[in-house]
């Protein structure tokens, strides 16, 4: 099954419009507040896993 589930993934990211599916977030708040609380330095690396597509 894990291929099945990772072609549907592709599927879902390159069919749809990411910004219309039920997990995206304008602004991921939540994250952003736990970041700033952590007091990390803006020059440490860190990753937000299952934030979803990046835009820049």
């Amino acid at each position: 099954m894990g291929q099945n589930l990772v072609e549907h993934w592709q599927n879902i990211y390159q069919a749809k419009d990411t910004t219309k599916v039920g997990w995206h977030q304008e602004r991921p708040q939540i994250s952003l507040d736990f970041i700033a609380k952590s007091k990390v330095s803006p020059e440490d690396p860190i990753i937000d896993v299952g934030g979803g597509v990046f835009f820049s």
